[in-house]
């Protein structure tokens, strides 16, 4: 008889143990499914993918330089979730006048017809060609963005693909135009 209770008595302590377990399995998963369904949200609200205008006004001399590649692949880069490709890349004019005047920093890539062709239809149908008035070099702006963050994040994303990019000098916008 104190066999069966010690039976027993163990078979209820396994029972808890694996719905303790079984819980937390289905704990971890869903708090993992949940946070990649909040990081997808929170890159699709804030990667507002929509090209700035490129005229030119009064830029600082501000240049920044290619980074290494093999850096980018380690660290999270909120554009590795974008569905690629898009009509238009980059961020839009703030509506709100008080957030004037602001910054754009453009993202380049050296020209060939091939590179022009290929981030086109992979990347951002709207990007351009243009001759670089700062080093008179011909390249590629693939887009701009209001931060310097989100433009290097962005730059990371091409050297991947092209194995070149850079972000340019700013250009200042003193009003909604």
């Amino acid at each position: 008889m104190n066999d069966q209770t010690d039976k027993q008595k163990l078979w209820k302590i396994y029972s808890i143990l694996m719905g303790v377990m079984v819980g937390g399995a289905v704990l971890i998963l869903g708090s993992q499914a949940l946070w990649n369904a909040i990081q997808q949200n929170f890159t699709k609200s804030t990667v507002n993918i929509n090209s700035a205008s490129s005229d030119s006004s009064n830029p600082p001399s501000v240049t920044r330089s290619p980074s290494n590649s093999a850096q980018s692949l380690t660290t999270y880069n909120p554009f590795d979730n974008v569905a690629f490709p898009l009509p238009s890349c980059g961020d839009t004019k703030p509506t709100n006048s008080s957030a004037y005047p602001v910054s754009f920093y453009p993202v380049f890539i050296e020209y060939s017809e091939i590179n022009l062709q290929a981030v086109r239809s992979k990347f951002c149908g709207d990007a351009y060609p243009m001759v670089r008035i700062t080093n008179g070099k011909n390249a590629i702006q693939i887009a701009s963005f209001i931060s310097i963050e989100r433009a290097d994040a962005f730059k990371e994303i091409m050297i991947r693909s092209f194995g070149n990019s850079e972000v340019g000098e700013p250009r200042k916008v003193e009003w909604k135009e």
